[in-house]
């Protein structure tokens, strides 16, 4: 590992067909482990390793790895940390963490990246795993005025946390008001997120969206984050800059004032959002299926495969 610059390595109880009950080849996790049930996973870092395997196997499981060193993480128990966070908790952000890749799959792969990557994130903005975020990103005014940003933060964590859940709000301002940032009065619920590097980042974290009149609205609706348009200006933004959309026909929620905005988080409904979103995104003629790139690179490859042909 060290010769590879790994400081984790993740070995799964499988081969490259995806089978459960695998050829003696492929039976890495039990060589190294000696744990011989059928399924089961082992993440070994420099100086600890655990094995996550389910219900079926916890008294095995026990007793084959007493004395090795390796911890019993007994899955879907509620104190029991998924891979990934036991990871986050066990690395720093620079080390990097190996897999086979003849024995996970392309998607296993691409979620643990996904995972590890909004991990680190929320590592970087100083929230915790468990956190949930309302990432608040309004865009500016032409005389740099901040008087807009009048939204009650408190009221709303409030309001989103009787789900149980604990919420934070990200504030990202405007680069072109960045230096006004200190307008808003800041807390550990409460985090200024306006010069953090990049705004996409936030969103991969964000759970909510609230904002005015910034294209951010599209991005985060596209993948059906839930959006909210905090909006007490709306006349004199026309005046100024005017806009693209009418507002009240986009399918985003529109408050201005906070009453509203409590109202319609609290009406808020997913799946009449998310046919909002569809609709909306039709009417625009949109065909994003999410693969545009692939479709693209395979397109490409045709291309030169004809022209090399000729």
């Amino acid at each position: 590992m060290r010769k590879h610059k790994l400081s984790a390595f993740i070995i799964p109880s499988t081969d490259p067909h995806s089978g459960e009950y695998i050829p003696k080849h492929w039976e890495a996790r039990k060589w190294i482990s000696g744990f011989t049930g059928s399924a089961g996973t082992v993440v070994v870092t420099l100086d600890k390793a655990g094995l996550w395997t389910d219900s079926r196997y916890f008294l095995q499981a026990a007793e084959q790895l007493e004395n090795t060193g390796i911890t019993l993480f007994k899955e879907r128990l509620p104190e029991t940390p998924s891979i990934v966070e036991w990871l986050g908790c066990v690395l720093n952000a620079e080390d990097n963490v190996g897999i086979d890749g003849w024995v996970n799959s392309y998607q296993e792969t691409s979620n643990l990246q996904k995972e590890l990557e909004k991990k680190q994130i929320k590592t970087n903005l100083g929230v915790s795993e468990d956190d949930r975020i309302v990432l608040y990103a309004p865009t500016f005014r032409k005389d740099k005025n901040v008087d807009c940003y009048n939204i009650d933060f408190s009221s709303v964590l409030h309001l989103l946390s009787q789900s149980k859940d604990n919420w934070k709000f990200l504030i990202r301002l405007h680069p072109a008001v960045a230096d006004r940032a200190d307008c808003i009065e800041y807390n550990d619920d409460m985090i200024n997120a306006t010069h953090y590097p990049d705004l996409y980042e936030i969103l991969a974290i964000a759970n909510v969206i609230i904002t005015d009149y910034s294209s951010v609205m599209f991005e985060a609706g596209f993948v059906k984050k839930p959006v909210f348009l905090f909006a007490t200006d709306i006349e004199d933004y026309k005046q100024d800059r005017n806009f693209y959309f009418d507002l009240e026909q986009l399918p985003f929620p529109l408050a201005t004032t906070n009453k509203d905005l409590l109202k319609q988080i609290e009406c808020f409904s997913q799946s009449e959002y998310e046919m909002s979103v569809e609709a909306f995104n039709q009417s625009l003629g949109l065909k994003e299926t999410g693969h545009a790139s692939e479709i693209l690179a395979e397109r490409i490859l045709q291309v030169i495969g004809t022209d090399n042909e000729k």
